[in-house]
Parts: structure tokens; sequence; C-alpha cells
């Protein structure tokens, strides 16, 4: 959970920063900044204790309405073990957070926590 909140404090943080960018804007920029809606993707490689995993990360941002889906990719051990990755989805609208259970799974029968 903690490792969900960071990246997407950190996606959100990257987000802000490119949309607050000032200074000389080429055309495409200058669009981008004026859109109602700003749809991203990007993956990220990490290295722990020298076994590699990759995490996407795509999502949209309007004014009032953030939505994060992430998914961790699925991990092949050194023995040639297969662990299936998992995914998580945020989504932040006016007031309130959203957050899906990992992988869609049902706790005491919900499956999005507010």
């Amino acid at each position: 959970m903690r490792a969900t909140a960071l990246v997407c404090a950190c996606t959100l943080a990257l987000v802000a920063a490119g949309a607050a960018a000032g200074g000389n804007r080429s055309p495409d920029v200058a669009k981008t900044a004026g859109s109602a809606t700003i749809h991203y993707s990007l993956a990220v490689r990490l290295v722990k204790h020298a076994q590699p995993y990759v995490l996407h990360i795509s999502g949209a941002v309007s004014r009032d309405r953030v939505a994060v889906h992430l998914q961790l990719a699925d991990l092949t051990l050194r023995d040639g073990t297969t662990v299936p990755g998992t995914t998580g989805v945020i989504i932040f609208s006016k007031p309130f957070l959203y957050e899906r259970a990992p992988n869609g799974l049902a706790v005491n029968g919900l499956t999005w926590l507010r």
C-alpha cells in the first residue's frame, strides 16, 4: 500500500510539474496545457536485490479528477518460476479518493474503498 501511495504521489508530482512548466512553449506544449484532459503512460524499471521489476503506470488528469492505473509486470525468478504481477487503480475525484483492491479482489464483498 505504501509503495502504491508513493508511486501515485510521484506521478501526480510529475504531472503537476509538467502542467505548471512555464517559459517558451512549443505549439504542442501549449495545446497540451490548454486541453481539458491529459492522458499519460510510462514504464519504470526498478531493481531490488539484483531482481528487476517493471511497473507500468497509465492514467488521465483533468481539472477535478486524476485516475491512475498501476500494473507490476510478471516476474520471472532465477529458478524460472513466473510470479504473476499485480494491479491497482486509484481515482482522486474532488473531494474523494477511491482505491481499488489489488487485482480487483473483493474484500468483505467490496472491491473499491472511498
